[in-house]
């Protein structure tokens, strides 16, 4: 019976720090977007900040919003038990590769192939449901276990109210039945492998796989950039092998966890460029949802000088963007034009492509026309 609590105690005490990390980046977003006024901290903070300050949500508000939540909770789960459920699963004649790639974020299968590994690999599919060729976590799953989980979510709401500091952090834990049912999955097959990859930095699914695999060979492939102000609940401790892009990422690596004896190993971020054609200078602008309206200050200023193309964040709406006409606005998530200057706030596709070749103009701590001067200056010289 003992072990039987402590197993259950490693479960949740595993969901709330995932949820407490998941917490953490919402701070340092607020933070980043210059809302750290807010006497709270709400979900999907890049998207809702602007939500909650147009409608003048305050703490009392936002305190009743999670009381409806704690009520509402088991009915939610519930429907999300139902939607979820397969009845064509559990592939008991599924065979798994020692090596294993959790599909839990858009870049990992791209980051995991440009390691060039000889090893033959099985790909999990987490959350990406456009990646519909690999196997997703649900084939291991049986109709009970579905149940399970929506058990665990409900007992959930009940232990991260007890243990969260602010009780209005509670409604993090929205994502409960997904990330429970996950759990029971891997914690399946766990056994069976020997190495898993990720691409997850510090969010509720690198907690999990942090806990679920730290007996095996665990090997993180950075996939953006590096905040150096964030604080983490829970500091990853568990990674053997980590593939960074530059000195500073390393650096912020073993600043934002507790990393003994890990390997750090460089990766190839060098992006293939097409060659495209224009009469004038050309400048990618590389779009970021915390940025966008100052993003739109500059391009209105650049745009008759120069040929502007704007990457939006692959992410966020590209509404406003489309609102500026003469600029070529790129969809395709795989086209990188080749051009003289690439303005980036704060994006990995700046570190790309700078290591591309391309000249990159890191603007965040700039007034506009300070940014203008700059261009003007780099693109003339060149």
């Amino acid at each position: 019976m003992y072990k039987v609590y402590i197993e259950y105690k490693r479960i949740f005490n595993t969901f709330y720090y995932a949820i407490a990390n998941e917490i953490s980046v919402e701070k340092n977003t607020l933070k980043r977007l210059n809302k750290s006024y807010l006497k709270f901290t709400p979900i999907r903070s890049i998207i809702t900040a602007n939500i909650i300050e147009k409608y003048k949500v305050n703490l009392f508000m936002y305190s009743i919003l999670c009381m409806i939540f704690v009520i509402v909770a088991p009915f939610y789960f519930l429907i999300k038990l139902f939607k979820n459920l397969e009845l064509s699963m559990n592939d008991q004649n599924l065979k798994l590769m020692d090596n294993l790639i959790l599909v839990a974020n858009g870049r990992v299968d791209y980051l995991y192939n440009k390691l060039n590994k000889n090893e033959v690999a099985t790909y999990i599919n987490i959350n990406q449901t456009s990646k519909t060729n690999y196997i997703s976590y649900k084939k291991f799953l049986k109709i009970s276990d579905y149940f399970l989980a929506y058990i665990y979510s409900f007992i959930s709401i009940f232990y991260s109210l007890y243990v969260l500091k602010n009780k209005t952090d509670i409604l993090q834990t929205y994502v409960a039945y997904d990330w429970f049912l996950v759990y029971i999955s891997l914690n399946k097959i766990e056994k069976n492998i020997k190495k898993a990859y990720f691409a997850n930095h510090y969010d509720r699914w690198a907690v999990l796989f942090d806990n679920l695999f730290a007996n095996k060979e665990l090997v993180l492939l950075q996939h953006g950039v590096l905040h150096d102000e964030l604080q983490l609940e829970y500091k990853l401790k568990n990674i053997n092998t980590i593939y960074y892009y530059n000195e500073n990422s390393k650096m912020l690596f073993k600043k934002i966890f507790e990393l003994n004896n890990t390997n750090f190993e460089k990766l190839d971020i060098i992006l293939k460029l097409s060659d495209v054609e224009s009469n004038k200078k050309t400048i990618l602008v590389i779009g970021q949802p915390q940025s966008i309206d100052k993003e739109l200050e500059i391009v209105q200023k650049l745009k008759n000088k120069y040929e502007i193309y704007v990457k939006p964040h692959p992410l966020y709406s590209i509404k406003k963007y489309k609102r500026i006409k003469d600029v070529i606005i790129i969809e395709d998530r795989i086209f990188y034009p080749r051009v003289d200057l690439a303005l980036c706030y704060e994006s990995t596709l700046g570190l790309e492509y700078e290591a591309s070749g391309v000249n990159v103009l890191w603007w965040k701590n700039l007034e506009t026309n300070q940014v203008i001067d700059s261009i003007h200056n780099i693109l003339n010289k060149n």
